[in-house]
């Protein structure tokens, strides 16, 4: 391409449209070879020149500044993206009208740039725009209809607005269900959502309930020994215990940490947590010296990933000298241990 390029503008001159295209195939050469800067210097140049007639180049124009805002988020520079988005929408809404297919996309990527930015209120207004249209264009089961809605739903969640984005996971959920059945990853995904969001509203039969029918789908779809399934039962132990169902919220974390234990490469904090949790029911169902045991293996993991000042570290020791006033502590550990506590 540069070859090509230095070729042709001897012949034709910098500013011919030639130059233009090719500086288009050079952007987004460097664009998928991850060279930012580079891209964006490219796209910047075929601007420059489609701009000097804008009227006559309007489509590539707008497809150079779609480029520029694809190269800006992939720099990082989401204000910047957003701005290259609105020269481009205001281009499609001159040629095509508001309610034009083509915006939906663009409406999503300015939804996810404001979304990036912890703009919240301006990605839910991008996302409704691109609903709108999406209504008047796309048959009712369409699976970008349940994509928007989830992108509405996770933005008001960001917002902690949780019935609110309850209420359009369950509107991507219905849509999802309708396209490719319940037993699905897309309806998994949307009910762990559901469980989180009604985790932090304190519904936590609600909760409970989410989290098993997305366990119940990734069981069938990716089979028990996955991190995820690993993770969900985890989390269901925690509804459990806050229900105070000990006995069961310490079997759910079990299985937890027996599925976790079987990946060649345990995040250990994940498992520290799941050891915790372990603790904390066996010490609720009194049986104390198991319930050290985990908890002095929670915090030598957590030694691992955290510094020894870090508060993880000091909630287990603290969590230990309490339990040490219920057991003796050197009749279920060795000196060893102690010391290292």
């Amino acid at each position: 391409f540069r070859l090509c390029l230095q070729s042709k503008i001897e012949v034709l001159g910098k500013d011919h449209l030639d130059i233009a295209k090719l500086y288009q195939h050079i952007g987004r050469t460097h664009l998928e070879l991850e060279e930012f800067t580079a891209a964006k210097e490219a796209f910047h140049k075929a601007e420059e020149i489609y701009g000097k007639n804008p009227k006559d180049n309007i489509t590539r124009l707008g497809e150079v500044l779609y480029s520029l805002g694809c190269t800006c988020s992939k720099m990082k520079d989401y204000a910047k993206s957003v701005e290259y988005y609105e020269k481009y929408r205001k281009i499609l809404v001159k040629q095509y009208g508001e309610h034009y297919f083509g915006l939906l996309p663009l409406y999503m990527e300015f939804g996810q740039q404001y979304h990036l930015l912890a703009d919240y209120i301006s990605s839910i207004s991008c996302y409704e725009k691109a609903l709108e249209i999406g209504l008047k264009h796309l048959p009712e089961n369409d699976a970008k209809l349940s994509k928007i809605y989830e992108l509405i739903g996770e933005a008001y969640f960001r917002m902690f607005a949780y019935r609110k984005s309850v209420e359009y996971f369950h509107k991507a959920i219905k849509i999802s269900i309708q396209a490719k059945g319940e037993n699905n990853p897309e309806v998994a995904d949307l009910y762990l959502k559901v469980a989180d969001a009604y985790r932090l509203k304190f519904f936590i039969t609600s909760a409970l309930e989410y989290y098993r029918k997305a366990l119940a789908i990734d069981i069938k779809v990716r089979g028990e020994k996955d991190d995820r399934v690993a993770q969900t039962y985890n989390e269901i132990g925690i509804m459990l215990f806050e229900l105070k169902k000990y006995q069961e919220a310490l079997s759910s974390y079990m299985k937890s940490l027996t599925l976790k234990s079987i990946f060649l490469n345990p995040e250990p904090r994940k498992v520290a947590n799941t050891l915790y949790n372990i603790a904390l029911a066996q010490e609720r169902n009194g049986a104390y010296p198991n319930s050290l045991k985990n908890y002095i293996k929670a915090l030598q993991l957590n030694g691992t990933v955290y510094h020894r000042w870090h508060l993880q570290i000091r909630r287990d020791a603290e969590d230990i000298d309490i339990l040490e006033q219920h057991v003796a502590f050197k009749t279920y550990v060795s000196d060893d241990i102690i010391n290292l506590v």
